[in-house]
């Protein structure tokens, strides 16, 4: 079987291919995401539906008007990880030198006064340990 070429993914003696230490290649944000979001589903078939995407990025002006007039907030984290018996975890990607937007950080107080926990994700490692899956 023919192993697939990616910049995200390093090939192991055994054979297998894993996701590379997001420190391992330079990630934007949305590859780090999907990154993340793959090991996620791939390795917890279990918990799939508990960790979501935020749609929050409209197309154009039109989807845009269209997103807000269903109830499209700025600010809003990239993902959502809903966990057993505690508050939602909200997850927001950034790379090693991105920052928040002032809608974010406001939205991340909003967030944290409900009790829900936010937590910034740099890296691969950030990730799996803020959903505790170390």
């Amino acid at each position: 079987m023919q192993k697939h070429s990616s910049p995200y993914l390093e090939n192991h003696s055994d054979g297998s291919q894993r996701p590379k230490p997001a420190t391992a290649t330079q990630y934007s944000e949305a590859g780090l995401q999907a990154q993340c979001f793959m090991h996620f589903h791939n390795h917890h078939p279990a918990l799939r539906g508990r960790l979501f995407l935020v749609h929050n990025t409209p197309r154009n002006k039109i989807d845009g008007a269209r997103l807000k007039a269903m109830g499209m907030v700025a600010g809003v984290s990239d993902m959502i990880y809903l966990r057993d018996g505690q508050p939602p975890l909200c997850l927001e990607f950034k790379t090693d030198t991105g920052r928040q937007a002032p809608a974010q950080i406001e939205w991340q107080k909003v967030a944290e006064a409900t009790g829900c926990e936010y937590r910034l994700i740099r890296t691969f490692d950030d990730f799996t340990t803020a959903l505790g899956l170390v």
